[in-house]
């Protein structure tokens, strides 16, 4: 037998546990995991794809039983550029799939679980130099396009990611340089919430134009019927749009521009020309 390397384990909150591991198998490292139910723990399985060298697994488990679990394998060149996930769920676990085929190295991955089965993994690339921090996220059962959530042209390096029940999660690493160190941290929001304070639905106005004020998320990018607006750094906005005679639906839109995901708010308001 090969000794255990870099055991991970996760549980669910409700006595079921998952453990993670690498070891040598038929002559190169392999992914195996085991779930503990009841008490009593279950033949290990091999859950990569068996194709190279595997390590460094990562694992995050949710309330409802489901579990990730990411790691480093080698590419057609033997290199450690590949970050590979595998997915346990309905008590069985999926397919290997290969989610990052990078041109640079890879660092050990970080992963985070939401109770809905969503979930976050973010690493360290030295595909751009000298090193970014990259982030993909698994939704509707699908690994979405890896996203580059820091380019700062220094070296960052160490992220890891942590989820609550709902989907937000939190990301944090550290930058360095000749003369500093310094820490990042980035949100995701699954929702984006928009506010609209002013004006008040269904209000009746004698101008051919209308404050608009209300809150989104700090750093979110901005339209109101198309306007760029941009809000004050605490996620307060307000901007005067024009309007048309008759009844005018003005619609705020908030974006996150790493991620792509957006809210929107509508009020519908109309404007009466005394002048005629």
């Amino acid at each position: 037998s090969n000794s255990a390397t870099n055991p991970q384990i996760a549980t669910d909150g409700h006595g079921t546990m998952v453990a993670v591991w690498y070891q040598v198998f038929k002559g190169t490292y392999r992914i195996f995991a085991t779930i503990n139910s009841n008490g009593t723990w279950g033949v290990p399985v091999q859950i990569d794809d068996n194709s190279s060298r595997a390590i460094d697994p990562s694992i995050a488990m949710n309330d409802r039983g489901d579990a990730v679990v990411v790691w480093r394998q080698q590419n057609e060149l033997s290199l450690l550029r590949n970050v590979c996930a595998n997915v346990y769920s309905d008590a069985a676990w999926g397919t290997p799939t290969t989610i990052r085929n990078s041109t640079g190295n890879i660092q050990i991955p970080s992963v985070a679980l939401a109770d809905n089965g969503d979930a976050i993994v973010t690493w360290s690339d030295d595909c751009d130099s000298p090193r970014s921090i990259y982030a993909d996220r698994y939704s509707n059962g699908i690994w979405e396009t890896p996203t580059l959530i820091e380019d700062h042209s220094v070296f960052a390096e160490n992220p890891r990611v942590a989820m609550d029940g709902n989907g937000n999660a939190i990301m944090v690493w550290n930058e360095w340089g000749s003369t500093f160190i310094r820490e990042y941290a980035l949100m995701f929001m699954p929702e984006v919430e928009v506010t609209v304070d002013l004006p008040i639905p269904g209000e009746i106005v004698h101008s051919p134009s209308v404050l608009v004020s209300g809150a989104v998320d700090p750093g979110l990018s901005l339209t109101i019927n198309d306007h760029n607006v941009a809000n004050d750094g605490s996620g307060h906005y307000s901007a005067v749009i024009p309007l048309l005679e008759g009844a005018n639906t003005i619609t705020v839109i908030a974006t996150n521009g790493v991620w792509g995901t957006s809210g929107s708010t509508s009020v519908t308001v109309t404007y009466v020309n005394q002048m005629q």
